[in-house]
């Protein structure tokens, strides 16, 4: 990679890349037509390039069009596509730099999904903004499809150790207990938990199996953390033992099986492990 950087964390999203270099500062790279790269363009980069604003990250998170960051002193930050209020503006303006979420909430974890972002604010409860068709946001039946431009309390009122989102559903794991907790679109069992067919539907009326609210994932482990996908979702249990969950198509439940009508709702431990 150019640049000579020491880099402390990285996050991949679609077709492109941002990191944080090890003076806290934030680069992106790769396709930028939403702005998702922070540099104030829209202009595509083949190297890394610096975050607009000199702030400081302690963590960032890529997705698909839009890029959330969470400064070391707490705040949320977000840009790139904002069609559905993901970027937490209070507004739909998409943003070519980092624009603060709004709610004066200070931060403990933050991350950018398809459509939408999620966080974790001091003292572990945890909100979402931005697009709601399949239940993504977790907040039970309170908002709409599109959903909130600022953050919303997510329901349950699990303490939140940590998440991650996938594209149209995220996981967590809650604290002290370690339980994994999932919320969205289910479509392939990537909640971990069978769930009735056509509890919510999508904007143009198709019955779709998902949760409005964060339901348990099935086996009663405990994780230390939990990493959503597409289609899927894989957790690291409490004793070292990886374990993956929802669509196996292409083999990415790791446990040896692939094939298009390949997928489980439970965790399933992956090949290899002692």
């Amino acid at each position: 990679m150019d640049g000579g950087k020491n880099w402390i964390s990285l996050s991949a999203g679609g077709s492109y890349t941002c990191g944080i270099a090890a003076d806290s500062l934030a680069y992106c790279w790769g396709w930028n037509a939403a702005g998702q790269l922070g540099d104030g363009t829209d202009t595509e980069r083949p190297a890394p390039t610096a975050v607009s604003g000199g702030l400081k990250f302690r963590s960032i998170g890529a997705n698909a069009y839009h890029t959330c960051g969470l400064t070391v002193a707490g705040a949320a930050y977000c840009w790139g596509a904002n069609q559905y209020g993901q970027l937490g503006t209070g507004n739909t303006d998409d943003s070519r730099t980092p624009a603060l979420v709004n709610g004066g909430l200070s931060w403990v974890a933050l991350d950018a999904g398809y459509s939408h972002s999620c966080g974790i604010a001091a003292g572990g409860s945890g909100y979402c903004w931005g697009r709601n068709q399949f239940g993504q946001l977790g907040a039970s039946d309170s908002v709409g499809g599109n959903g909130p431009l600022t953050p919303f309390p997510m329901a349950g009122g699990i303490e939140w150790a940590s998440m991650n989102l996938g594209a149209y559903f995220g996981c967590g794991v809650e604290t002290p207990n370690g339980g994994a907790f999932c919320w969205g679109y289910n479509g392939s069992g990537q909640l971990g938990v069978d769930l009735p067919s056509s509890i919510c539907t999508d904007e143009g009326g198709i019955g779709a199996q998902c949760s409005m609210d964060p339901v348990a994932v099935s086996g009663g482990l405990t994780f230390a953390s939990v990493n959503a996908h597409t289609q899927h979702a894989c957790g690291l249990s409490t004793d070292g033992a990886a374990y993956c969950w929802g669509r196996g198509s292409d083999g990415q439940l790791g446990d040896g099986r692939k094939g298009s009508q390949i997928f489980t709702i439970e965790p399933i431990r992956v090949a290899g492990q002692p």
